[in-house]
Order: C-alpha cells, then structure tokens, then sequence
C-alpha cells in the first residue's frame, strides 16, 4: 500500500485489502499532527498578542493620561532573578511545591516627556497562574485591590489580579515580584502593566 510523502497516510488503490487498523492508524496521526498545529497556533498567537501589547502600551505614553508601563519579558526587558526562578518564552516560571523565588524589572524612565507628573497612587495588573505572588514597587510592598477574569488574554482566560500603592511620582521604578509555588508544582507569570494614576 502507498503512503503519502508528509505523514505516511495511507493511499489505497483498488486491489488492496481495506482494513480498520490502517483507517484508525490515519486517523491518530491526523490527530496528533492537528493537537501539534493547535498549540504552534497559541502560541504564536500568545507571542504577537504580548509583543503587540508591549509595544503599544509603551508607545501610549506619549498620548496617555497617565503614564503606563509594561513588563512582558520582552528581549528588551532586562530582568534580575532570584531562587529557581526561569525567564523564557515571554514568561517567568517557578517549579516545584514551596519552590521561592523572585523575578525585578527596573525601569528608566518611567515619565516620558509631555505627560505631568500627578500621580498619587500606582496600579498593577499581573496575570499569572498557580502559587501565589507579592508584589513590590520601589521595595514598597503593594496591596491587593482586585481579582477578575481577563478574557483578553491572548493565550487563554486567567485570572488578572490587581494591586495598588499610594506613592509619590516616580520617574524611575523597580518591580520586584516574589513568587510561591506552595502547593502548586509550577506557576507562571505572563505580564505586568504598571499605571500612576
């Protein structure tokens, strides 16, 4: 029996035997060769979505009423880590139950020039899945102000956590994050975006 060049499906012709196992062997490789596909598409997906948002919330600021930043572990993000912390993939990632760990960015400038200096108060949201996350701007630990499902998410739903801090304006900031796995065996970080409202 033929097979064809890419994937070694089975092409008949009309003297050979028809059996099921050759029809069920086609099929588990159409299968697994689609479930591939789905997930090359997500995350490429998953990858523009997030450049996309990089560059646009930071060319924003020009425009914006307040300034933004946001942290996607883009290349040009340049991150410190700490404990078993890995940055790839356009993601930060901790492994293992009770695994600690941290994972800063620090940015300069954070005012680009035409936008006043009035805020009083910084806003993050932070997506991220398992283990839990506290978050530190300036070595200021912020305080948790809201929980959603964000349906924006190019990837997949998660949840967006949401943390504020009453501070001065800040031209220049850091943003720590340590993570706790717990009882998790692995969580993820995806992105931050940080407002001075």
């Amino acid at each position: 029996m033929k097979q064809t060049e890419h994937y070694g499906l089975n092409q008949w012709d009309l003297s050979d035997r028809i059996r099921m196992e050759d029809f069920n062997a086609d099929n588990a490789k159409l299968a697994a060769q689609l479930a591939r596909l789905q997930e090359d598409i997500f995350g490429l997906t998953y990858y523009i979505g997030q450049t996309a948002l990089y560059f646009q919330l930071n060319d924003q600021q020009v425009q914006a009423q307040y300034p933004i930043a946001s942290c996607i572990f883009h290349p040009k993000d340049q991150v410190i880590t700490t404990g078993d912390v890995v940055v790839a993939d356009n993601c930060a990632t901790l492994t293992g139950q009770g695994a600690k760990g941290s994972v800063t960015f620090k940015r300069s400038p954070f005012l680009i020039q035409g936008i006043p200096d009035k805020g009083q108060e910084i806003r993050l949201w932070l997506h991220y899945s398992g283990g839990t996350v506290r978050p530190f701007f300036n070595d200021a630990e912020m305080e948790t102000h809201g929980r959603f499902m964000d349906h924006t998410v190019t990837k997949r739903d998660l949840m967006c956590d949401t943390f504020s801090l009453k501070a001065p304006f800040a031209k220049t900031f850091s943003l720590r994050l340590d993570l706790d796995c717990g009882n998790s065996s692995q969580m993820v970080v995806y992105d931050a975006v940080l407002a001075q409202l």
